[in-house]
């Protein structure tokens, strides 16, 4: 016998009464008749087609075009298109008002994370830097240049691999004694 019939079986054989929990729910025209003793007029609407007011459709028109504008500075900076493809709607929205100078940078740091999550160095990265949660990586100079220097290594508490390190990537390691720089 299956769980639901011995279920079944023991509430018709139990000793206690029903519960009005257990009685079988109400039938729906009864809520049509409690709208219409509220004063509430129920109606038969068809569906209309889906049109986007207009303030929807000046921010995807925005949206559309930001992400033009993005495309053409990674074409000019000779920076892969399928960062600015994958990008969301929302990261577009957050480079309104941003200036050309502005957007080179962004997307440069977002190839720049796209290659370190490949597992490469990204170019221009020269200076080995001691990461409080990864060890030895690869920066660039110019950030090494005004880091803390402790045991002839520049430290930081966490650096741009860390997100690389916490999803399980590989990270290019520099040599143990190359703490004073160079690829």
């Amino acid at each position: 016998m299956n769980a639901l019939t011995e279920l079944k079986r023991r509430a018709r054989t139990s000793a206690t009464p029903a519960t009005p929990a257990t009685h079988a729910p109400r039938e729906s025209p009864e809520s049509q008749e409690s709208q219409e003793s509220q004063g509430v007029k129920a109606e038969n609407r068809r569906f209309l087609p889906l049109v986007a007011p207009v303030g929807i459709q000046e921010a995807l028109e925005s949206l559309r075009r930001e992400r033009e504008r993005l495309l053409a500075i990674a074409t000019a900076g000779q920076i892969d298109l399928d960062q600015v493809h994958r990008l969301h709607d929302l990261d577009v929205a957050g480079c309104v008002g941003l200036d050309e100078r502005q957007l080179a940078a962004f997307l440069s740091m977002l190839e720049e994370s796209a290659e370190r999550h490949a597992g490469q160095v990204p170019a221009g990265h020269t200076a080995a830097v001691h990461c409080a949660r990864c060890g030895p990586v690869w920066l660039h100079p110019d950030i090494a240049d005004v880091l803390p220097v402790v045991d002839g290594w520049p430290r930081v508490l966490g650096c741009p691999w860390c997100f690389v390190r916490k999803a399980g990537g590989t990270i290019p390691r520099p040599s143990l004694t190359s703490a004073s720089g160079g690829v």
